[in-house]
């Protein structure tokens, strides 16, 4: 015989010693139980035993929606032996989606079942006859048509369900209604059907019904004892409410039952005390919309102790995704709480994972106090509780509770006690994603927190606590380990939420991260004055509170808070000092962080650059120095602030500001940071201009001001429209301006330059940008293509310096002015009031009074000039000066940078009468044109004193003497020194230049004076004038040396007077070889032709283009060697190919910008020409020529004593290196019928 049939022969025996008259029911067979419990096929008139074979299965056909049992005799239903019998109201084996049968046990002193399974079990309530008296007005809650059930007990007085396993089951699973003394133990509930039936709730798991009605209003209490039990895979979803955090709005007097998937308590007596245990249970993986595993709501009771123990909470789900899925583990909620009496107790239970494994996430418990009444009290009690990986997408992953009343108001309702609690690895979500601001343990207007015993926290993601309006009580040792939060890691505390600490506290914060404020704690209470950190006396006994590492990346790297100084504790102001002196006393920091330990808002911000008036374009940022300090007269401390920016007028009077309607700070930089780790930060502001309106006249300025203080400053700044090259963009920025188009240029337009204060272009050339005056049209912006003579000469790359007015180049970290020697105006062609152009530079000076000095000087050198040629012979018969001036002529035409550079050069311009070398002002306020005038007449004087003393010589037998041997030589030398400087004269003439505005004007100018316009006035009479004078000298001198030949043969008169000229310049060459003095004049022209043509464009075109030329006549010069005499050839080989190598080396430096490189090259190649021109002077000497003479005889006579052939070698090349060939006539002209060819 089994234990089991002997345990059951000792109850029948026992209940028959009793005296009880005991009811034995054997059902043997598959449909007799149905009999027995839908049709009451026997009877029950008295105690009865029902035993159930468990070699069958017992089915329940399923015609009668609900089988009810109604009798106050007590009933034991179980199975003969130690398996379980199985009732199953599912015949066909399919899941059916809609419910079959269930049963009701009705006003029964005593029931008990065990060792039963039912499967596929569960009616509609609504065809069981207690419904109607369930739904009466008694109650507070009602049932809906669509809600089942499998087992329901009404009224039972005690009740015993053990070992029973309710698997695949239509809607609640146990609903029992007032137990006396009830006891479930080792059952399993799983498999729930309930997820909607015609999309309508039908119930799941355990409903545990406590309320007042007519047959309850007594005092005894009730106890239910839940035990061992485990609810898995049940599912839920509630119709009738949204979510359970909008409970209290749909509630009304009467409404409709809402459960939790696996276990429901409905409190809503008054008259009697009830006691529900839940011991060593297991919920796992239930998923509803109100609730998860437990839904606990307290409505309109007192005297209820609800307790949890031993019990795990594992992988269950608020399946709602328009809810705040709170209570996915355990939810309370209570709803006009009236009584003092009522707690929730969970202790030695672990929730883990909750949310975890759906999209949707969710928190493991939910605490919601509706609509209290102010004297209610509810106290939640956790102890020996663990709470790890749970998980939600807002915040109270780990619990949520609220006071759902006036948010300014702290009720002593709700006061939670957190014992000996761990938690760890919570909100397993990135500190970088949308969740990091959540906390785990979220509690919002409760009376109180209290923390005590030994607690733990550590490795969580988002703020531990985050309490809103909370008294917080800490007691014990509390451990904050690796956590990491938006702000606040442990503590983010809002509003009325301050810190008492208790004597003995032993309090650490280890290496936790925020990621903006507080590393530790984070408060920010904009309600009250009260200090943050309270002690239960005002001196603190053995309290220790650690912060160890821990990080914010913004400020406060272990607290954050702006009640930290001057503040009430206590009913008493708290100073600074006595502030400071506590948080010595009570706190200890390290840190490594270079933030402050604590941090709190700023109120006080200072300007730390100069606060002078500021230029400001369109789109245009300015730079400040910003700090923010907390400051009062105990301490100064550096803090982080959020400032903004706007920009107006200020009114000090009024002491209003007033915004400007077409100007606005950027969007971007309206609000910024000022850090804490910085003692100034630098702030960025662009200003926009959103309308077209005209500056205002006034300086204008920025309000910098705090999100949460009054405190502000203010920066002077003075607005302007954009810059000269800049146009207004619909954006409100300043970009380049469409007048750049007009020249073809694209240039790089920077409003807010790196190295400048002011705006930039940068620009490929040497274009000139500016402002200039238009006669009836006022001032407009211009800018020509080219500016190459007044404006700085610069790289191929150069970065302009722009503003309202004015134009300057930047040179690394200077400024330099565009225009060179004081010049201005368009192309800085003109000279500033009280200064004059003046001979030898292009610079402006200021002009004394001496100008007939100046003019004598000039006067008096003409003379002087012609005497040395006549008294020295310095003509063109000496070939040595035949390549000195094609070496000056070929850089005469090129602009050597201004500088104060050495004036090696200063003879040679003197002797190619190019320019007078020295800065001479010959009268006040000369101009552009007289200048070139004057400067065009000087040669023109040479040539005509020349002319006048040869027509002298006719008349007078003594000068004729004097001069008759070398009067042409000297006309026509004189006519080729001034060959350049009459070729410059009409290039400078003849040059027009085109400006375009920004308007539709275009000016043609003269680019010497752009004030000018080109051939008008001045200009036009300069123009006639070169055409005059200059055009006939230059064209008879090369109609003479290109048609010389043919000339000659035409007339004989005409030969007399070519025939002295092609003897002088031809004397020094061999014979058929007179061409390359041609040829040198031709090279001149068509070199000073490319300059004119590619200066101010492609300057380095022209230097690619001569540099060949010359090089290739230099090598072929040499080759030919077309001099009589070898030492000239040397000479003007050696000559030219310095010449072409300095050309060659300028072209680089040129290009480079490297001013001082070309200045060195040009002086050492006047240095080389000057010295030749000095040495062949002295050397015309005659006490020099004489001694030259004599040393060239004794170095003859030794080295050619012994041959005579080398003699005559050497007699072929007799001469002086500085002889000339004046008389030596050539064969040229020694007959009359002689023919050129």
């Amino acid at each position: 015989m089994s234990f089991f049939s002997l345990s059951l022969l000792f109850l029948i025996v026992s209940l028959s010693f009793s005296g009880a008259h005991l009811h034995v029911i054997n059902v043997t067979e598959e449909n007799e139980l149905e009999q027995f419990l839908c049709y009451n096929d026997p009877p029950v008139v008295g105690d009865t035993l029902v035993v159930l074979y468990t070699n069958i299965t017992h089915y329940i056909s399923g015609n009668v929606s609900f089988c009810m049992i109604n009798t106050t005799y007590s009933l034991n239903i179980t199975s003969n032996s130690s398996g379980p019998a199985t009732i199953n109201c599912n015949q066909t084996g399919n899941h059916l989606p809609w419910p079959t049968t269930g049963f009701s046990f009705i006003n029964v002193r005593n029931l008990t079942l065990q060792r039963l399974v039912f499967s596929g079990c569960g009616g509609f309530l609504k065809n069981s006859s207690i419904i109607d008296v369930i739904n009466s007005t008694d109650y507070p809650f009602h049932f809906t048509q669509y809600q089942s059930a499998v087992l329901l007990f009404p009224h039972i007085n005690i009740l015993l369900i053990e070992d029973v396993n309710i698997t695949f089951y239509y809607g609640f699973a146990i609903l029992t209604i007032n137990p006396v003394n009830a006891t479930i133990n080792s059952i399993e509930v799983s498999g729930a059907y309930a997820a909607s039936f015609y999309n309508h709730s039908i119930g799941s798991g355990i409903l545990l019904y406590i309320t007042d009605t007519s047959k309850a209003k007594r005092a005894v209490p009730l106890h239910i004892t839940i035990r061992n039990t485990v609810l898995i895979f049940n599912s839920e979803y509630i119709s009738t409410v949204d979510c359970l955090h909008d409970f209290p709005q749909t509630a009304s007097k009467e409404f409709p039952v809402i459960n939790a998937a696996g276990l429901t308590i409905l409190y809503s007596q008054l008259s009697f005390p009830c006691n529900v245990s839940i011991l060593s249970s297991y919920f796992i993986t239930n998923n509803g919309t109100t609730g998860g595993a437990i839904l606990i709501l307290y409505y309109k009771t007192n005297n209820v102790i609800t307790t949890i123990k031993n019990t795990k909470f594992s992988d269950s789900t608020i399946h709602k995704n328009n809810c705040e899925a709170y209570g996915a583990s355990l939810a309370l909620v209570t709803l006009n709480l009236t009584g003092q009496n009522n707690s929730l107790i969970v202790e030695n239970s672990n929730f883990t994972n909750s949310g975890r494994y759906y999209t949707g996430s969710s928190g493991a418990v939910f605490i919601g106090v509706y609509r209290p009444v102010s004297a209610s009290r509810i106290t939640v009690f956790f102890s020996k509780t663990i709470f790890h990986g749970n998980n939600i997408m807002t915040t109270g992953s780990c619990l949520y509770a609220k006071v759902f009343f006036n948010d300014r108001v702290q009720l002593e309702v709700l006061s939670i006690i957190l014992k000996n609690v761990k938690a760890n690895k919570n909100f397993q979500t990135s500190i970088l994603s949308i969740n990091s601001r959540a906390g785990l343990f979220t509690i919002v207007n409760a009376h109180e927190l209290n923390i005590t015993g030994m607690n733990s926290f550590h490795d969580n993601y988002g703020s531990v606590f985050e309490i809103t309006n909370t008294r917080i009580n800490l007691n014990g040792t509390i451990d904050f380990v690796n956590n990491k939060g938006e702000r606040g890691s442990a503590f983010q505390l809002h509003d009325n939420s301050h810190f008492h600490f208790a004597n003995g506290l032993r309090l650490r914060f280890n290496n936790n991260t925020a990621l903006t404020k507080g590393g530790a704690i984070y408060s920010y209470d904009h309600l009250t004055d009260e200090c943050l950190f309270k002690t239960q006396e005002s001196i603190p006994v053995n309290i220790r509170v650690t912060f160890i590492n821990n990080s914010a990346s913004e400020s406060g790297s272990s607290i954050y808070a702006n009640n930290l100084y001057k503040c009430i504790a206590a009913g008493e102001f708290r100073k600074t000092a006595q502030s400071l002196s506590l948080y010595s006393t009570i706190f200890k920091f390290i840190s490594n962080s270079t933030l402050n330990n604590m941090s709190t808002p700023a109120n006080e911000i200072r300007v730390c650059n100069a606060s002078n008036i500021k230029q400001v374009f369109p789109g245009q940022a300015i730079k400040l120095y910003l700090s923010a300090s907390y400051k009062d007269n105990d301490q100064n401390v550096v803090q982080r602030a959020v400032v903004s920016f706007a920009i107006g007028e200020f009114n000090e009077k009024k002491h209003a500001f007033k915004s400007l309607p077409s100007w606005e700070v950027s969007p971007k930089d309206i609000n910024q940071v000022l850090l804490e780790n910085q003692n100034c930060t630098l702030t960025t502001i662009s200003f926009l201009k959103t309308g077209t309106g005209p500056v205002p006249p006034n300086s204008h300025l920025l309000i910098v001001s705090t999100m949460y203080d009054s405190f502000s400053k203010i920066i002077d700044l003075k607005l302007f429209n954009c810059p000269i090259g800049f146009d207004l963009k619909p954006a409100g920025i300043c970009d380049c301006s469409k007048i750049w188009d007009k020249i073809n240029v694209t240039p790089n337009c920077n409003i807010n330059p790196k190295n400048s204060s002011l705006p930039t272009i940068e620009v490929q050339g040497m274009q000139w940008l500016g402002l200039m005056e238009l006669p009836n049209k006022g001032t407009v912006i211009g800018v020509a293509s080219t500016c190459f003579l007044y404006c700085r000469r610069r790289k191929s790359s150069t970065v302009l310096v722009v503003n309202s007015t004015n134009v300057a180049i930047q040179d690394h970290n200077n400024t330099l002015s565009l225009c060179i020697g004081n010049r201005e105006g368009p192309l800085c062609s003109q000279c500033p009031p009280g200064y004059s152009a003046v001979f030898g530079s292009y610079e402006c000076k200021q002009c004394s009074n001496w100008w007939l000095f100046t003019l004598i000087t000039y006067a008096v050198s003409g003379p002087i000039l012609i005497y040395l040629l006549y008294v020295l012979k310095l003509t063109l018969t000496t070939g040595s000066l035949n390549g000195i001036i094609f070496c000056g002529q070929l850089f005469a035409v090129i602009d050597v940078p201004p500088s104060n550079y050495s004036y090696s050069n200063a003879i040679l311009d003197c002797f190619l009468l190019i320019k007078f070398p020295f800065k001479v002002c010959l009268y006040n306020g000369m101009t552009e044109i007289g200048k070139l005038g004057i400067s065009m007449l000087y040669p023109v004087y040479i040539i005509l004193l020349v002319l006048i003393l040869i027509l002298l010589s006719r008349y007078s037998v003594r000068l004729s003497n004097r001069i008759s041997d070398s009067s042409v030589q000297v006309l026509v030398t004189v006519v080729h020194l001034s060959f350049s400087k009459l070729l410059i004269i009409i290039m400078s003439v003849f040059t027009p230049i085109n400006i375009y505005t920004n308007t539709t004007e275009v000016r043609r100018v003269w680019f010497r004076d752009a004030t000018v316009e080109y051939g008008t006035h001045g200009h036009l009479v300069l123009m006639i004038i070169t055409s005059l004078v200059v055009g006939p000298i230059l064209g008879v001198y090369m109609t003479v040396l290109l048609a010389g030949r043919p000339l000659m043969r035409i007339n004989y008169k005409i030969r007399e007077y070519i025939r002295p000229v092609y003897e002088a310049i031809h004397a020094p060459y061999k014979r058929n070889k007179e061409f390359f003095f041609v040829s040198r004049l031709l090279i001149v022209l068509f070199i000073y032709f490319l300059y004119d043509t590619v200066r101010g464009r492609d300057f380095f075109l022209g230097f690619a283009i001569a540099v060949p030329i010359l090089t290739t006549y230099t090598a072929l010069e040499g080759l030919c060697r077309p001099f009589k005499k070898m030492s000239l050839n040397i000479f003007n080989f050696v000559l030219l190919s310095v010449t072409s190598v300095v050309y060659g080396s300028s072209w680089y430096f040129i290009k480079k910008g490297q001013d001082q490189g070309v200045i060195i090259l040009m002086t050492i190649l006047n240095l080389v020409t000057t010295g030749s021109l000095i040495g062949i002077t002295v050397a015309r000497l005659p006490w020099v020529n004489t001694l030259l003479k004599n040393i060239i005889n004794k170095i003859k006579n030794c080295w050619f004593c012994q041959s005579q052939q080398k003699q005559e070698e050497f007699s072929h090349m007799s001469g002086s290196f500085f002889e000339p060939y004046d008389r030596v006539r050539e064969p040229l002209l020694s007959s009359q019928h002689i023919q050129y060819h």
